[in-house]
């Protein structure tokens, strides 16, 4: 059975959180809250590196299992060898999450967000951010006016700068719809 979920967009504008203040929409309780957001860093399946994906890669390819310079899906290494990183080059394969070089991208993230999150709150005026909600409703909720709901063509998100100084689209808003 579909679930009544939507994705919300919101432009910047200086009354933006007052959606988090909705609770009912035309005789329908609904639940406002911010977009979960994924932790987990993108890693590429061509080269095994991080923060871009197979799509956007010119790299040559690196194995997963053996590290060598071909396809993952070509590898003609056994399983029951052990495998070796491409990245660090330790008997783990290179999309292990236990792997050093994952850790220690993980936590450069996590202190890129401490510090963003730090600088933020230090700021007299908080400057005006778009808002992104999804909201769900124990029916199909109605629009109410100013709120953009259902099968809408996402907005294009604001681009980020990683870690690197390459910059990197956010992911793709998901756009869940009962009907």
């Amino acid at each position: 059975m579909p679930l009544p979920l939507f994705f919300v967009d919101l432009e910047p504008a200086p009354n933006n959180s007052d959606v988090f203040n909705i609770h009912r929409i035309f005789y329908t309780e609904v639940r406002v809250e911010e977009p979960h957001k994924r932790s987990d860093i993108v890693q590429c399946t061509r080269c095994q590196q991080f923060r871009h994906t197979k799509s956007y890669c010119n790299r040559p390819p690196r194995c997963v299992r053996c590290a060598g310079e071909h396809d993952s899906s070509t590898c003609s290494k056994s399983r029951e060898t052990p495998a070796t990183c491409a990245l660090c080059g330790n008997n783990h394969p290179a999309n292990y999450r236990g792997c050093q070089v994952y850790k220690a991208l993980q936590k450069a993230t996590t202190n890129l967000k401490k510090n963003a999150n730090t600088q933020e709150k230090r700021s007299d005026e908080p400057p005006l951010a778009r808002v992104s909600a999804v909201v769900a409703g124990a029916s199909c909720p109605a629009t109410a006016p100013g709120v953009a709901a259902g099968p809408s063509k996402p907005h294009q998100l604001p681009r980020s700068t990683s870690a690197l100084g390459v910059q990197r689209p956010h992911p793709e808003p998901q756009l869940i719809n009962s009907h």
